[in-house]
């Protein structure tokens, strides 16, 4: 039941013991409380940014998730359909980096397909993707997942058992990346 509101925590050394019940609003305020100092901080912010909700609907009905192969020969076709997105308002993101150090790589695309409003993955030479349309499109449920795939690529056989779910849309295969 520690009052949190207005603290700032940087480089924190250790574990707090208890971090339940945290009061994230000023003593004048209805009291909300949450268990952790990093969700305290979210919710305070959810609480006082009148732009916060506006920021999540943006994020949530425009970003789509793009996944490839970013070998030179590959990533011509992931940027094509990255600016056809931005042609129509869509926000891209192209998961090409390092994940975070607290969760792993599959962690970082689930949370990415979440919060997209939808995925698109190419499959001429999937190298990673299939691994992470295994683990991710079962908890999509209200995602659809785009998958692409170059004329005469064989890449990723079992792509079909993908489609049993009704939010993956069939393999459509393109001719070139334009």
């Amino acid at each position: 039941y520690a009052d949190v509101y207005g603290i700032s925590v940087w480089s924190l050394v250790g574990t707090p013991r208890d971090e339940t019940a945290l009061t994230v609003t000023p003593p004048t305020d209805d009291h909300v409380r949450t268990d952790g100092l990093a969700l305290a901080q979210l919710v305070h912010f959810l609480l006082r940014n009148q732009h916060a909700r506006d920021l999540i609907d943006t994020v949530s009905s425009r970003l789509v998730l793009l996944l490839g192969n970013f070998k030179k020969e590959r990533v011509a076709a992931l940027h094509a359909v990255r600016n056809a997105l931005r042609e129509i308002g869509l926000m891209p993101v192209i998961f090409d980096f390092d994940g975070p150090k607290s969760k792993d790589t599959t962690g970082t695309v689930e949370t990415l397909a979440r919060l997209a409003c939808m995925v698109i993955a190419d499959l001429t030479d999937p190298s990673s993707v299939p691994h992470e349309l295994a683990t991710t499109v079962p908890f999509l449920r209200t995602t659809p997942v785009v998958l692409l795939r170059q004329a005469g690529a064989t890449g990723y056989s079992m792509a079909q058992d993908l489609t049993a779910y009704p939010w993956v849309r069939p393999v459509h295969d393109y001719q070139n990346p334009e």
